[in-house]
């Protein structure tokens, strides 16, 4: 049996490789009866800038290291890493939240995935924080937080307490989530439209 951290690395790779499976085939995860609700709009084009540095980072190892050996690893080094960033863009387009008639799907690229059925959700409004937390999902004083670019925008109180699995940080309980969706107004509409 893998031990936790090796168990988690590996989940996040197959993840990350459906995600540019995905991303060949055109689709994305969301159920055919559901809706997508993006939270990447912000992040999406800082991403791409890092990605296309990679080539670049490669090329100036070419021209500056003078030892083939070492030139070569860090040449494989760099192709891997522009490989993954890739897979990491792919998962911001291709796992966005969403909401079906059974559930409420909160994402954070291949880190975090929270389940609530829609029959938990009392209410949802827009409600815009920021609390520049370190993570990208943390709960605090019951309030599981989903930030992007340090700022929430939707807030979602639920009937009852949830459990949420923070991976490596064990799981904690929470009856409310706020969290960050490019269009706020549509994301309520939309999850609204499942719990009346």
């Amino acid at each position: 049996m893998l031990p936790d951290l090796a168990a988690t690395v590996v989940k996040h790779g197959l993840l990350m490789i459906r995600a540019l499976w995905l991303a060949v085939r055109g689709g994305r995860d969301v159920p055919a009866d559901g809706k997508a609700i993006h939270y990447s709009g912000q992040l999406r084009p800082m991403m791409w800038v890092f990605f296309v540095l990679g080539p670049l980072e490669i090329a100036l190892v070419e021209l500056a290291v003078p030892w083939p050996p070492l030139r070569l690893v860090l040449v494989v080094f760099g192709v891997l890493s522009a490989l993954w960033f890739l897979a990491l863009i792919a998962t911001l387009y291709k796992y966005p939240h969403s909401v079906d008639p059974r559930r409420l799907r909160l994402r954070y690229c291949s880190f975090f995935d929270l389940r609530v059925p829609v029959t938990d959700i009392e209410t949802v409004s827009i409600s815009r924080r920021g609390r520049s937390m370190r993570r990208s999902a943390e709960v605090v004083d019951g309030v599981l937080i989903l930030e992007v670019s340090r700022a929430t925008n939707v807030s979602v109180t639920l009937h009852r307490e949830h459990q949420v699995d923070l991976g490596l940080r064990g799981r904690k309980t929470a009856h409310q989530v706020d969290f960050w969706a490019d269009d706020p107004a549509r994301a309520v509409q939309l999850i609204r439209a499942r719990i009346t």
